[in-house]
């Protein structure tokens, strides 16, 4: 009895000792998974277990760029540099565009679209997975997105909605709060890349058709005329002219239905509202995928 007793003991004593070791996460943590540097954001109740983001992923055209002038495009300016050091790193990723035509994506990407509603990209991920093998498709070429996660290792796989809601309203708050942490990554060694506007795998239904859920930084305006004069050569003399002008009003983060295209293309997009362009209508953002996996 004695013997059992101490077994007893000694095996309580042993769990409290692994609890007592076991690893505490906190949200905005860099840790690496399966060798890729990944931030953490979110954690359950116990701490040790959760999501983690990791790489990103944009498409570019190879017919005009390559991935390093794609980027020279994008980040024009400061950041260029930053952000060809993160793709060498691997924290960021480049991927040409795909080469599909109409009729193949009639006969194999759209019959699948509608079974993509999840909001957790782990499902969506299941479904084109089992999708391709049943089908015998080739998941590389019409499903390019997915199958970059998946070659991230096992257990990856492209963020859905509430993937992607967890990262902006943990991590990436505001592009105030992204760029600070793209700043504080580059003074680290460029441990991780901090996208703002982010596609998902989820999908929604509108008009007959279904939409890739986004959720991207946008932007609000007003747009109003004013009064302006200009010299007339003619009259010789001033003459007044009511040209349109655009006024930033709020910036926020918003829900967006986007084409497939992978270069953008939202349903809504006008002078009013817009998730590409900027305040003096510049085209100031990017917009990515990124990679998940449970810990």
């Amino acid at each position: 009895m004695k013997s059992i007793n101490r077994l007893i003991t000694m095996a309580s004593l042993l769990c409290l000792s692994l609890a007592a070791s076991a690893q505490k996460y906190q949200l905005g943590q860099i840790i690496t998974l399966d060798g890729h540097n990944c931030v953490v954001v979110r954690v359950d109740s116990t701490g040790e277990h959760g999501l983690a983001a990791g790489p990103s992923l944009f498409f570019y055209g190879k017919d005009k760029y390559t991935p390093q002038k794609f980027i020279d495009k994008k980040f024009r300016g400061k950041n260029t540099d930053d952000a060809l050091r993160m793709l060498e790193l691997g924290r960021l990723y480049g991927m040409p565009l795909p080469e599909v035509k109409e009729r193949e994506e009639d006969a194999y990407v759209l019959p699948i679209l509608g079974s993509l509603a999840n909001d957790f990209g782990e499902q969506n991920q299941q479904t084109i997975v089992r999708y391709c093998q049943e089908k015998g498709i080739d998941m590389a070429k019409y499903f390019p997105e997915f199958a970059w996660a998946q070659s991230l290792g096992k257990g990856w796989f492209l963020g859905g909605w509430n993937d992607v809601w967890h990262y902006c309203n943990s991590i990436s708050i505001s592009k105030n709060k992204a760029q600070a942490l793209n700043q504080i990554s580059k003074q680290n060694g460029f441990p991780y890349f901090y996208p703002i506007s982010l596609y998902s795998s989820t999908r929604r239904g509108d008009k007959g058709k279904m939409y890739i859920c986004a959720n991207m930084w946008s932007y609000r305006f007003r747009v109003t005329k004013e009064a302006r004069y200009e010299w007339n050569v003619q009259l010789k003399r001033q003459v007044q002219k009511w040209v349109e002008v655009q006024k930033l009003e709020e910036e926020f983060y918003k829900l967006w239905l986007t084409e497939r295209k992978y270069d953008g293309g939202g349903m809504y997009q006008s002078k009013q509202l817009s998730s590409y362009y900027g305040p003096d209508y510049t085209w100031p953002n990017y917009d990515y995928w990124i990679a998940f996996k449970k810990f």
